[in-house]
Order: structure tokens, then sequence, then C-alpha cells
């Protein structure tokens, strides 16, 4: 099973490529006290464009859903999918993208708003060497920038960036 993890909030989405053993690893996400959750299918039925399968493990800041709060959009999921196919930067790029255009898609055409999904970018690029002390070696981390339509709340432009952080 291959496992990739990612943090999120308005300055932050971490993107990483995890392998693991263990079936049920991402249901072992743990997160503070206050945090919510929830587990789902993959591929997501908002985005089902996405070619991975597997699991997709959810933990919700106390104030992801508040604009007002310092905790705003701030989330960690981990996608565990199967071994194959491997997990290029291509593929990485196509299914991340996928998830949020349907994401934003699905929750604004649930409040009758017009969003242009494909108008949503993503940019990958490899972390470079020594940026994380704590990668594996031979895994490879991806930095991250995702300009979309927050579909939640605020329904603006927003920019989540990252550095990559294997775990």
């Amino acid at each position: 099973m291959k496992m990739i993890a990612f943090a999120s909030s308005v300055v932050l989405l971490s993107v990483s490529l995890v392998f693991g053993e263990d079936k049920d690893r991402a249901s072992q996400l743990r997160a503070p006290d206050g945090w919510g959750g929830e587990r789902i299918a993959l591929p997501p039925d908002f985005a089902r464009d996405m070619k991975l399968k597997g699991i997709e493990e959810i933990r919700f800041a106390p104030g992801m859903f508040k604009a007002k709060s310092d905790s705003f959009f701030s989330y960690v999921f981990v996608f565990q999918v199967a071994a194959k196919p491997k997990l290029t930067k291509e593929i990485l790029y196509r299914e991340i993208l996928t998830y949020y255009r349907g994401l934003a898609t699905a929750v604004l055409k649930g409040r009758n708003v017009d969003v242009d999904a494909d108008s949503f970018t993503l940019k990958l690029e490899v972390s470079k060497a020594g940026e994380d002390a704590k990668r594996p070696k031979g895994l490879t981390s991806f930095g991250a920038t995702l300009k979309w339509l927050e579909p939640f709340v605020t329904r603006d432009r927003q920019t989540l960036s990252a550095h990559g952080a294997p775990r």
C-alpha cells in the first residue's frame, strides 16, 4: 500500500508520499483533541474522475469552517492507495487537481454557485534534499501551490502553499 499525506490550511498544503505495509494505517492518523474527522472511499463521490482507489482519512482543526479563526481551513488528510500505479509527479498532479476541482464544484453546485474549476492551478516541485531531515531514504517529497476557490465559507480565491513532509 502507498499513502499520501496532506496537511492543509490557507497557507500550508503538505504533500507527502509514504509507503506502508499496514492496510489500516490511514485510520491511525492522529490529531489534537478537539479536531473532527471522517473516512471516505477513494475516489470520493465529488471527484469520480480520480484514478487512485483506496481510503481517505481526514482530520479537521476546530476552526476549519470559521473564516475568522486562526485555524480556518486547516486540516490533514491521508490517501491510502494501492501500490500500483507507481505514484509519479504527473499522477500526483492529476489526482490532487482532480480532487480539489471536484470538491469545489460539488460544494458550490449544492449552493447554486457556478465555478470555473478549470481555472484552478497546481504547481508541484520535488523538495530539495535536506529540507526535511525526517524524510526516509528513497522517498520523494513534493512542495505544492494550489490556487483555487474556497467553496465552504468565503467562496474567495485562495492559495494553498506547501513544502513536502513525509511521515
